[in-house]
């Protein structure tokens, strides 16, 4: 006996087959929250404040010292209403929940998840670890090694929960990179029975076409130097760039020669050059440019992030110290290894319509989703229009805990 079609069913079988169909978006911080339930947050400002973990300093001796709570929040905006509109028509229905899946639901959910997975993946420009060389398939351990490395030396958290990301071409390099050592039985028979890696490396693997393509800047020749000594915050000037002019893409990777991060518990200094992202893109034929960066440069307090502001006529380098002229429109798909905690994904219930054929929404608090289907009907073709809406809002709220792997 087939089972009634009906919209509550519809939602309910999207949304499982929408779960199912998650790439990037498996596994991230996802919130549904009482407030925003019954289309309670219609009406109220769209953008929110999520509160950071906080730090603190450490001090030395018996002496009381006091220190300030400095509690981070990040904004957060609920921006995309991502819909599949289609009809069917009442010899559709007839067929069953069974066809009706096969025909209509799975196939919208997987339209669905493709385009949250790629709003998700739009959001490498915040991050500024990588690893890799721009342009290059990543062929050896060591690059998914030092993605761990930046991991650890970020204090990321690690709670056997990492993720790694990559694209179709990256999984089948390492998997053929590994074939050849010693791994554990099941993950021999996995890697030749379905070609993923699944967990290895300090990560759980999954493989995404959805993410994006980084195209870098044109940065002209010579060398790029810092116009001022104990420059701080997200505003840097810099001279010496080529009078032909440089083109900056947002999400371009600079360092400052001197500049070196530090491990965010203990403030001592990694070794290891600090990594900054373009926030935005800059057109210019002036020697002198204002780069905008993130993270800010602090070089005190509770949210230091760097050994030492750079000095005047510090080198500027792109990318792991390479010339500003090495990548240049290089295009360098942007694999991301990080905690689910560092991206966030807020689900909103859009409100019932009155006077519909058929509407039903359904939200569920543990997978932290809403999902509404409506459906009305035209009596004069048969025919059902409906339309499947999900209302969200996605940010990378600890972009240190995400290091991008830098491919071809």
């Amino acid at each position: 006996m087939n089972t009634i079609v009906t919209a509550s069913l519809i939602a309910k079988e999207t949304m499982r087959a929408f779960v199912n169909a998650l790439g990037l978006g498996q596994g991230i911080n996802m919130q549904y929250k009482d407030e925003f339930a019954n289309g309670g947050f219609v009406g109220k400002s769209t953008t929110v404040n999520i509160k950071k973990p906080v730090r603190f300093t450490v001090s030395t001796g018996q002496a009381l010292d006091l220190q300030d709570v400095l509690e981070e929040t990040t904004p957060f905006t609920i921006q995309y209403q991502d819909h599949v509109d289609f009809q069917f028509s009442s010899q559709d229905l007839a067929v069953g929940i069974v066809k009706f899946r096969e025909n209509y639901l799975i196939p919208a959910a997987s339209a669905l998840a493709a385009k949250f997975d790629t709003r998700i993946a739009q959001l490498y420009q915040k991050a500024f670890n990588f690893v890799g060389v721009p342009g290059t398939i990543p062929t050896t351990a060591l690059t998914y090694l030092n993605a761990k490395t930046a991991l650890n030396l970020a204090g990321c958290p690690d709670e056997n929960a990492r993720r790694l990301v990559i694209n179709s071409a990256m999984h089948a390099n390492i998997v053929e990179t590994l074939k050849t050592l010693t791994l554990p039985t099941t993950s021999i028979s996995e890697q030749f029975r379905r070609g993923v890696m699944g967990q290895g490396l300090g990560f759980t693997w999954q493989t995404d076409d959805n993410i994006i393509a980084h195209t870098c800047g044109t940065t002209g020749s010579g060398a790029a130097l810092v116009n001022g000594a104990s420059q701080t915050g997200a505003a840097i000037i810099t001279d010496t760039w080529t009078s032909s002019g440089a083109i900056l893409k947002k999400g371009d990777i600079v360092q400052f020669a001197g500049s070196y991060s530090v491990n965010p518990l203990t403030f001592l200094s990694t070794g290891v050059l600090a990594n900054f992202t373009l926030t935005a893109d800059i057109t210019t034929t002036d020697t002198t440019l204002t780069l905008q960066i993130y993270p800010p440069i602090v070089t005190s307090g509770p949210t230091q992030n760097v050994s030492a502001s750079p000095a005047d006529n510090a080198v500027i380098t792109f990318f792991g110290g390479a010339a500003i002229n090495t990548y240049t429109a290089k295009v360098s798909s942007q694999g991301l290894a990080f905690h689910p905690k560092a991206l966030t994904a807020a689900f909103i219930d859009l409100p019932l319509p009155r006077g519909a054929d058929m509407a039903a929404r359904i939200s569920d608090p543990d997978l932290g989703i809403s999902m509404r289907v409506w459906r009305d009907g035209d009596i004069q073709t048969d025919q059902f229009p409906c339309r499947v809406d999900i209302f969200y809002g996605v940010d990378m709220v600890r972009p240190e805990w995400v290091c991008r792997v830098c491919s071809a």
